[in-house]
């Protein structure tokens, strides 16, 4: 990855490990630490999302969360991403704790996706992101009334 710090002018990039290469070779994400000019990344199957903390002038995240991943949210520390305006996450599960982006305070636009749900997700965390002005709902997400009454009062548009 270190190669992409010559790409000054990068500002959208895509890093996809769907196909699991990171359980046979070793990538080193964090090596990207010099790619400061990323404003759009999307990611698709990652485990280890902590070098996420280098991409502080990030204003668009995707991230398609790996099975079972529970796991992954809570270790990815997204406190220093600032200027996030819109984020989407994909391949929620009903266990997915969403505790890591109530630090996105600056996020405007949030997108939650899964393609197999069967119970509810825990939205209390979406309240805590004061400036957001749209919720849009994709794919199989069960939400509670109560949590969407909650999200409707903060003036959220909800879309499903």
């Amino acid at each position: 990855i270190a190669c992409l710090n010559e790409l000054s002018k990068l500002e959208e990039l895509v890093f996809d490990d769907e196909s699991n290469l990171g359980d046979r070779i070793k990538v080193d994400y964090f090596s990207s630490k010099q790619l400061s000019n990323i404003k759009k990344l999307e990611i698709h199957g990652l485990w280890d999302l902590r070098f996420l903390q280098n991409f502080i002038n990030l204003t668009d995240l995707t991230l398609y969360l790996p099975d079972d991943s529970d796991k992954v949210i809570k270790n990815a520390d997204l406190t220093s991403l600032k200027n996030l305006k819109t984020l989407k996450l994909g391949n929620l599960e009903e266990q997915t704790n969403l505790e890591m982006i109530n630090t996105l305070i600056n996020v405007e636009e949030l997108t939650l996706d899964s393609y197999l749900m069967e119970d509810f997700i825990n939205l209390k965390p979406i309240l805590e992101l004061k400036n957001l002005k749209s919720l849009k709902i994709d794919g199989y997400v069960y939400l509670k009334e109560e949590d969407i009454s909650q999200i409707s009062a903060m003036g959220v548009q909800i879309t499903q």
